[in-house]
């Protein structure tokens, strides 16, 4: 699956506000799956350009206020409670739309999917039979400070309440990072959203995920070994200040790291 520079998402950001959506209180939801369309399309062989074109004729003006309309009415109707359930019903509806143009496009194995919700993390069953999930820590101990738990937060850029799906650990820049088990590099680029980020690939059950690194030290395909140096904490990406964030996922879902520390 192709993966957008941090150039591409701004187009795309800059596009939407030019439909008018900068101020929308769905601009991140439409903004997301905008990106899934294009990366999507851009992995069955379209240009950037033609991609956007495709997207735009999918996800155009008229259908993202139409989007927008049937929302607001929606919570304006209803009380604190019932605008959750809209919410999340709406959510469903146009991830079905999207996942469903992606599965009849995309590769079969993305480890670029949208973040899960908090409530599908919670139901994950934490209990694998033989297997070793990864048990190592990113950091030294000395740099392991928690700047932000797993769990719903308003995001610092955003500041929006979202789903966090890692565990943030505030450390200067260049700070070692290795990794937490034994496993293969799935991904080590730059994919926008997460800044430079690189996956671990652990066995057919587990990955973890480094993000907003300053540098990457390994290549795709590339065997590690647990406590290996693989890159070094940065400020790359959607980010405030240095630091590391570091996710566990077990069968593409993101469930809390602090499970797995010893």
């Amino acid at each position: 699956m192709k993966t957008l520079s941090s150039q591409q998402v701004q187009q795309l950001t800059e596009r939407l506000h030019d439909l008018g959506f900068a101020r929308s209180r769905l601009h991140d939801e439409f903004l997301d799956h905008w990106c899934c369309a294009v990366e999507t399309a851009m992995a069955n062989g379209q240009p950037f350009d033609d991609a956007c074109k495709t997207v735009l004729e999918r996800f155009g003006k008229a259908e993202l206020k139409l989007t927008e309309h049937t929302t607001l009415e929606l919570l304006h109707a209803t009380s604190f409670t019932m605008r959750r359930i809209a919410l999340l019903t709406l959510a469903v509806l146009l991830l079905t739309a999207v996942v469903g143009y992606c599965l009849r496009h995309a590769e079969p194995y993305d480890y670029s999917e949208p973040a899960p919700t908090l409530a599908e993390a919670v139901l994950l069953d934490l209990e694998t039979p033989d297997r070793e999930p990864p048990s190592g820590h990113p950091l030294d101990a000395a740099d392991r400070q928690v700047s932000s738990a797993f769990g719903m937060r308003i995001h610092p850029v955003h500041k929006q309440q979202k789903m966090h799906t890692g565990i943030d650990f505030r450390a200067p820049t260049g700070t070692p990072v290795y990794a937490t088990g034994d496993g293969t590099v799935r991904f080590a680029a730059n994919s926008g959203q997460y800044g430079n980020r690189i996956d671990l690939e652990h066995d057919s059950i587990y990955t973890t995920r480094y993000a907003h690194l300053d540098e990457i030290l390994v290549e795709p395909g590339e065997t590690v070994r647990k406590g290996d140096l693989i890159g070094r904490v940065g400020n790359t990406g959607p980010s405030t200040a240095p630091h590391l964030h570091y996710e566990v996922r077990k069968n593409k879902q993101a469930v809390n790291p602090q499970l797995f520390f010893p």
